[in-house]
């Protein structure tokens, strides 16, 4: 297991205004359809996830005031009877609208500082394939690619261990599974999980001279036994 220590600080409720529209289409009979949401988020007293250099622990606090303007885009095009073929976008640019610093300054974020672990772009591509075998049973297949954007490691600038934390870099991942699925619920599928065994970082930091990385799961392949009611 993970221990988590996180010491006994005390902080504020935060509050948010989320303002959105969007628009649902289809086309083509229904075989393709195209969402598109775009949103305003006003977010006050922002709580957020900071070291204290002096307790060599992590706390949360308020940490001023941000804004998010975001953009997220769904198609699905059904192009045969058994293939469905997938595409999602989102963009995400989530910044300080204030200057936050803490006392004593572990912490110093100018206005636009980028929140940490937003990534501006993501996006999915998918591919489901089934065909029926018998009257009871069906073939599946599909298959995803993901990727996720660069995003910063660090809250503005840091001093302490986690001082002067490089960019998560980007990553991509492709997921694969291959299975039956029978009409009295029961399905089994042979999956592939990261199936290229990228090696992404998920967060880095600094202690006593000494860099550490935590990444990804690697490639994992396995057996799924499902049963719906």
């Amino acid at each position: 297991g993970i221990l988590q220590v996180t010491s006994a600080s005390s902080y504020g409720t935060d509050t948010l205004w989320n303002y959105e529209v969007g628009v649902r289409t289809s086309w083509l009979d229904n075989r393709l359809t195209a969402n598109v949401v775009v949103y305003y988020i006003d977010w006050s007293d922002i709580q957020l996830r900071t070291f204290d250099s002096d307790a060599l622990v992590q706390k949360i606090q308020n940490a001023g005031n941000a804004e998010i303007f975001g953009l997220e885009t769904e198609i699905r095009y059904q192009a045969t009877n058994n293939l469905q073929l997938s595409a999602n976008y989102a963009y995400t640019d989530a910044s300080l609208t204030e200057d936050f610093s803490t006392v004593p300054p572990a912490v110093d974020a100018p206005k636009g500082t980028r929140l940490p672990g937003s990534s501006k772009d993501t996006f999915s591509l998918l591919a489901d394939w089934q065909r029926p075998v018998t009257a009871s049973l069906d073939l599946q297949a599909n298959v995803s690619y993901v990727y996720v954007g660069s995003r910063s490691a660090n809250f503005g600038s840091v001093s302490g261990i986690f001082a002067g934390l490089p960019d998560i870099s980007s990553a991509e991942e492709v997921y694969l599974s291959v299975g039956v699925r029978h009409d009295s619920g029961v399905s089994a599928s042979l999956f592939a999980n990261n199936l290229l065994d990228e090696r992404n970082t998920q967060a880095h930091f600094q202690f006593n001279g000494l860099d550490f990385d935590a990444v990804n799961t690697p490639r994992t392949i396995g057996l799924k036994v499902s049963y719906q009611f």
